[in-house]
């Protein structure tokens, strides 16, 4: 049998550890007790200001989502009717956004809304405020030089469209690139360059060899090689 630990006189009349810590820590929260009350107070006041936020944050992107839904319908609207002209009610709508995410969708809707209507010069303004707001490399920058290259060479101005189509694959590495390749190589076609487009179309062939649309490719290429 172990033998027991026998308490000296000393530890049964002195204070444990852990008392003389209560001990302590009482004459501690009595001396500063105004001190820790305010503390608490001020982690009450922040623990509800995070919390408030937070809440009003939420409600203001359902806002803006509600918002964003309202000129979707609108360009729908549009184009199950051409006739209808609703950009001016896409005008109206987009000051009562935010500047966030949602704000740079609508604009983006907007731009296409533009292009859609044949008013490039529009178009361009809008994509282009996209580009300058949107952080490089993000969907949404990508999207709006991607409209910028459809209204330059919707418009003719071939060279601007060469030159946004290919920063676009030289900075996007997520984005679907299929499109982007096929109106570079049209560009250069239209530029006069078929040596370009051809580089362009067989290094398609090669990328996207499993594309869907990879006959359109293919086809192009022999139009072009038959006509050297």
């Amino acid at each position: 049998m172990t033998q027991e630990h026998k308490l000296t006189k000393k530890e049964l009349k002195g204070p444990d550890s852990f008392q003389r810590f209560s001990a302590g820590l009482v004459a501690f929260m009595d001396a500063n007790r105004n001190l820790l009350f305010a503390v608490a107070g001020l982690g009450a006041v922040v623990l509800a200001g995070s919390w408030f936020w937070a809440d009003r944050q939420e409600q203001q992107a359902e806002g803006m989502e509600k918002l964003y839904f309202q000129m979707e319908k609108l360009q729908q609207r549009q184009q199950e009717n051409p006739e209808q002209e609703v950009t001016g009610e896409m005008q109206k709508l987009l000051p009562r956004f935010v500047e966030g995410p949602q704000k740079l969708r609508a604009r983006l809707l907007l731009a296409e809304v533009y292009y859609e209507n044949g008013n490039h010069d529009r178009s361009i303004e809008m994509y282009a405020e996209v580009s300058t707001l949107a952080k490089p490399g993000t969907l949404n920058h990508v999207l709006a030089q991607k409209g910028l290259a459809y209204n330059h060479e919707t418009k003719k101005d071939f060279k601007k469209a060469v030159e946004i189509y290919k920063s676009i694959i030289d900075s996007s590495t997520n984005f679907p690139l299929f499109y982007i390749y096929l109106g570079l190589a049209r560009s250069y076609e239209a530029l006069s360059d078929p040596d370009n487009a051809k580089l362009i179309l067989r290094e398609m062939q090669t990328k996207f060899s499993s594309h869907p649309e990879l006959e359109t490719v293919n086809r192009k290429l022999k139009q072009l090689e038959a006509s050297a």
